[in-house]
């Protein structure tokens, strides 16, 4: 309780965040033991605690307006003015106390993000599903750094110019450390955040376009998979069969991805595009790493790659000889991927392709030349650049994936995936932080060299959670 008597607006809110977030995963839960009744008993305590310190400070927060306004009725009586809201208005926190439920904080950044005039359509749609569907801690994201000041903090923040912060641009600064603790971080505008909102239109990413992206606010996401249930034919007035489907939750992890970007001060100064040019270097620089990840990341402090979770497993297909990829191995792994996985139907009689394929872009210039005349039909179009259809199914870049078919040592060759990757997760854990470096020093005399550094990172994991969903082609050596 000695802490929580300490704690400001913008804690109580974190903690409170927190708090639903540990109760939504205990609801999950149909059956409590012992020791999650006894966490439940603990959280509503502390709960009851945290309420008890926001009325105090909504009681200061009532009497120093109560005496605003009696010293400003003291010295004249002011005229009534109407004033049209804008789009900070949602973002006014004085208006709104994060003790509130939580509904109500949902519904404050709902109303911030419709407001928004410079954020487009799809962005606020985006931004609007993440805010309802995940726990308030996100809402509050939105509304303490979607506002004009925070961001104009933010754009000065990064080239060391924070002693130039107007009063409103400090407050929305303080207001938003709770979102990073003590690290000293900025957290990226709500707007501008890649966790937040989905960039896979100007990804180059392939897995991200295809894939399952979810996000949350937590270490782990929790998912539940199953084969489905099996339908069977009985006998008249016999006992049906148990066809009750096998149900798995699959857990993926999301790990720590950092970046870092350096220049002088001279630039850092003179470098009037520095927000929009750093955030384009660092979109670029997540690309390219989780594109590498997610095809052959380890799953080892890393995300698991496609590659990674299929290999050795029943999806695993061998090409048909050792050494050579040839045509036919492209129709044996398609072939070899149930019917489900591949087609949908739309309206009774059209089909759409549920599989798509991933390969590195020379493997599919090695399946141009099995089919340089169209005949085999292997393209749907065979012309400059790389068609987008194969055998029907989108064809989608992965550079991550092997390039070549090696032949000397005993080694596998995965070269070529198809599948349905909605059953490809990948999980974002909701926050990307910058921090900037004011001064680095040179690694002869430990001196400052005149250069200054901005420093990101977000968390994010991946995995597949049905690997029957998906083949992949392995042309192993024989050496």
């Amino acid at each position: 309780m000695s802490e929580i008597a300490s704690m400001t607006v913008p804690a109580l809110a974190a903690r409170s965040a927190a708090i639903a977030g540990e109760i939504d995963e205990l609801n999950a839960v149909p059956e409590w033991t012992a020791d999650q009744q006894t966490r439940f008993d603990a959280l509503n305590t502390e709960l009851g605690d945290l309420e008890a310190r926001g009325k105090v400070l909504a009681a200061r927060d009532d009497v120093r307006s109560r005496a605003a306004r009696l010293a400003t009725s003291a010295e004249y009586e002011a005229p009534i003015v109407r004033v049209a809201k804008t789009a900070d208005d949602a973002f006014d926190l004085r208006t709104l106390s994060f003790a509130a439920s939580p509904g109500e904080v949902r519904a404050r950044a709902i109303t911030a993000i419709e407001k928004m005039i410079e954020v487009p359509d799809y962005a606020k749609q985006r931004a609007t599903e993440v805010v309802s569907r995940l726990p308030a801690e996100v809402a509050q994201r939105v509304l303490l750094t979607g506002s004009t000041d925070y961001r104009t903090a933010y754009q000065k923040a990064m080239v060391g110019q924070s002693m130039l912060w107007t009063p409103g641009e400090r407050d929305a600064f303080r207001a938003a450390l709770s979102l990073t603790g003590a690290t000293g971080g900025f957290a990226v505008p709500f707007n501008l955040d890649p966790t937040i909102i989905s960039t896979k239109s100007i990804s180059t990413n392939p897995f991200r376009r295809i894939g399952r992206v979810v996000t949350g606010v937590t270490d782990d996401w929790n998912g539940v998979t199953s084969a489905g249930v099996t339908a069977s034919f009985d006998a008249e007035a016999a006992e049906v069969s148990d066809d009750s489907p096998t149900l798995v939750q699959p857990s993926i992890t999301a790990h720590m991805a950092r970046a870092f970007a350096r220049g002088s001060i001279e630039i850092s100064l003179d470098w009037a595009a520095i927000e929009s040019d750093l955030r384009t270097l660092f979109q670029e620089a997540k690309d390219d790493l989780e594109g590498a990840k997610f095809a052959l990341g380890s799953g080892s402090g890393e995300p698991f790659g496609i590659v990674t979770a299929l290999a050795g497993t029943g999806s695993e297909i061998n090409a048909a000889t050792d050494d050579v990829f040839a045509i036919a191995d492209v129709f044996s792994i398609e072939g070899a991927l149930p019917a489900k996985y591949r087609t949908t139907v739309l309206d009774g009689t059209a089909q759409a392709s549920r599989a798509s394929w991933v390969a590195n872009h020379a493997i599919y210039n090695l399946i141009r030349r099995f089919d340089t005349q169209g005949g085999a039909g292997l393209w749907e179009t065979l012309g400059g650049g790389r068609p987008n259809l194969l055998l029907g199914y989108p064809a989608y870049e992965a550079s991550g994936m092997d390039s070549t078919v090696t032949t000397s040592g005993a080694v596998s060759n995965y070269i070529l995936a198809i599948g349905d990757f909605r059953h490809y997760v990948i999980y974002d854990r909701i926050g990307f932080n910058l921090e900037f470096i004011p001064h680095l020093f040179h690694t002869s005399n430990n001196l400052p060299s005149g250069q200054r550094g901005w420093f990101g990172y977000w968390r994010v994991g991946a995995d597949s959670v049905n690997d029957d969903a998906f083949r992949l082609l392995d042309v192993p050596s024989a050496a």
